[in-house]
């Protein structure tokens, strides 16, 4: 009796042994699988620069095993609408999968609040009439023209066309440089195409106007808290002559 009892119990043991070598066979086998799976995940189409803004030409949709996007944990990308137009921060390979370290978080921007008897009105600027780069929002300029007067067909002193410069408006509010509204955005004065300003609406028209019919529109910084000076200060060819005009003199006549 004890002999079949002592069989018994070593053929149950055998078949437990047996089973929980399978399901730790099969745990692995799972496992493996698992980890080799294919996942989906977001990589860059090509080496892209710090400070460039990402496109939605940028990224492209790929596959690798599980095991390998784990390494990642949560600074992988899922969503690839949460980078469009994010700035880079850090330089990114072509094919590497994209990450929260490689992005510059994407900023809030701030409500433009003008007055509603104001406009904003964005101008194309360059590193020369945008004051070098210098401009945050919050800040004050002077708008100049420079531009051939014409007056309805007429000669101005005798000719067609009057080149003039003139201070068009002063101490005008700057909102936003490109689309940075707030002056202390990391963001604030670098590298900047555009300026938006508030004005009162006829005097956008005159600005737009000046500009769409040949006319170059430069930014001067004005301090802050300085008070309006007067006049405008047209400047034509005549203008900088009188300034002179006695110096020549007395050149052409040897004193």
């Amino acid at each position: 009796m004890n002999n079949k009892l002592a069989l018994i119990v070593a053929v149950v043991l055998g078949i437990l042994s047996i089973i929980g070598i399978r399901l730790y066979v099969d745990g692995i086998v799972l496992k493996y699988t698992r980890e080799q799976e294919p996942v989906d995940c977001f990589v860059s189409t090509k080496n892209i620069e710090p400070g460039r803004t990402f496109t939605l030409d940028d990224v492209i949709e790929n596959q690798f095993p599980r095991q390998v996007l784990e390494a990642y944990k949560t600074s992988r990308i899922t969503d690839k609408t949460t980078v469009i137009g994010a700035r880079v921060q850090q330089k990114i390979e072509v094919g590497q999968v994209l990450q929260t370290y490689h992005f510059a978080a994407k900023r809030i921007q701030k409500v433009l609040e003008f007055g509603k008897e104001y406009r904003a009105v964005t101008l194309p600027i360059n590193k020369v009439t945008g004051v070098g780069g210098l401009l945050r929002p919050g800040d004050f300029v002077d708008l100049i023209v420079n531009i051939k007067l014409l007056d309805a067909g007429k000669d101005i002193l005798g000719v067609k066309e009057l080149p003039v410069s003139r201070t068009m408006y002063k101490s005008v509010l700057v909102l936003a440089t490109d689309l940075v509204t707030d002056p202390s955005d990391i963001d604030a004065g670098r590298g900047y195409t555009t300026v938006t300003v508030r004005l009162r609406p006829d005097e956008v028209n005159k600005v737009l106007f000046a500009q769409y019919n040949g006319g170059v529109i430069h930014l001067c910084q004005a301090q802050s808290g300085t008070g309006e000076y007067a006049g405008h200060h047209s400047v034509i060819t005549n203008s900088l002559y009188n300034d002179v005009k006695d110096e020549i003199q007395a050149i052409l006549q040897g004193d």
